[in-house]
């Protein structure tokens, strides 16, 4: 009976996400973009804003969604941290069973994770570098350029 209604609940998210997508496509870029500026003015004008001194943000989407960019390279540019979505996690590497010939560093593999986390961003040259996973949101790699796991959000 459980596998029944798991199965409900499956078909039921993919035909909203499907509705959702279809009504998302729907509204121009140029709405967007304008409602996009009134969000940003709104966040940035915030007290909530002025007193925070780390924030999270999440990555827009091509299309459909709120476009967060003004909002992330302001948090960077005013100091505060800025924290994104990643949806990467690391995998464990196999244990080896013997001597180590090498001391260089084990290369992290990355899946995608069941649960996303929030990471840090330390400056807008990392938000620009940001690439797009499978699902096409740009998230940063796992690790900082100088090879260290970055900072999640508390």
């Amino acid at each position: 009976m459980a596998s029944t209604s798991i199965v409900a609940l499956r078909t039921a998210k993919r035909q909203l996400r499907r509705s959702m997508a279809q009504t998302l496509s729907a509204i121009h870029s140029e709405e967007i973009a304008e409602q996009s500026q009134k969000v940003a003015e709104q966040v940035l004008k915030s007290q909530t804003y002025a007193r925070a001194r780390s924030i999270s943000v999440y990555i827009h989407m091509d299309t459909g969604e709120v476009i967060t960019d003004q909002i992330c390279r302001s948090i960077l540019k005013a100091g505060k941290k800025l924290y994104v979505p990643l949806f990467a996690s690391p995998c464990q590497p196999a244990t080896a069973t013997g001597p180590t010939v090498s001391a260089a560093p084990v290369d992290v593999k990355t899946e995608f994770a069941t649960d996303m986390v929030m990471v840090r961003l330390r400056d807008v040259e990392e938000y620009e570098g940001m690439i797009s996973n499978r699902w096409g949101i740009r998230e940063p790699p796992l690790t900082y350029a100088d090879g260290t796991i970055r900072e999640e959000g508390e």
